[in-house]
């Protein structure tokens, strides 16, 4: 009767607050006391309501849409597929050197493959020194094969290292660009730095 008479005094409160008493999950006798939920507000709607309020301007829009491109062709540099025609368009993987014995002599005989004085002068003081090393293009004089010429295309570092040079410096500028100027003329920078066209390949020899 004890429990009967404080649900009921519990009810009797929440009405009074113009609340509507929320009964106890149908357990008549597990809290003598009533939830009181206040109809048509909730704070709490309230409060995600306002922390999803976009208070960005368009200008922040746009410089943070630029900048995750500026990121992507940052990618493409160093792993992508500007480094890519970077690499093809200086030759850096270019091996003409003779895969078997017989072409390596056929090679010789007819006047292909050449000795280049330079590089048989670099590789008579390694030797001489007994202290092989790489050099400046990253070619061992150690190899049997460092000084002859095996003629088509040669690997171009200098070039190579030349062309990423300006490209970083131009990502940093526009980078900068994109911070604080315009994002029509930093989209227009933007895509010429994407549609990179390499330099014409070092010719045959």
């Amino acid at each position: 009767m004890l429990s009967e008479g404080l649900i009921t005094y519990g009810a009797q409160i929440a009405t009074t607050l113009g609340c509507t008493p929320t009964p106890c999950f149908g357990i008549k006798y597990s809290d003598p006391y009533m939830v009181c939920k206040e109809e048509g507000n909730n704070p709490m709607t309230n409060v995600s309501a306002n922390a999803t309020v976009n208070t960005k301007t368009d200008l922040q829009v746009q410089r943070e849409y630029l900048l995750k491109r500026w990121n992507e062709v940052e990618s493409s540099l160093r792993y992508g597929t500007i480094s890519s025609k970077m690499t093809d368009a200086f030759n850096l993987h270019v091996d003409n050197k003779p895969n078997t014995s017989k072409e390596l002599i056929d090679g010789i005989t007819s006047g292909k493959f050449k000795l280049d004085p330079k590089k048989a002068a670099l590789q008579d003081v390694a030797v001489a020194r007994d202290e092989p090393f790489y050099d400046e293009d990253d070619n061992y004089t150690g190899s049997p094969f460092y000084a002859i010429d095996f003629g088509g295309a040669t690997p171009d570092r200098l070039g190579y290292e030349n062309a990423r040079d300006d490209f970083t410096n131009k990502l940093k500028l526009l980078k900068d660009q994109i911070m604080t100027g315009d994002p029509a003329a930093s989209a227009t920078a933007l895509q010429a730095l994407e549609a990179w066209t390499p330099p014409t390949a070092t010719a045959a020899n």
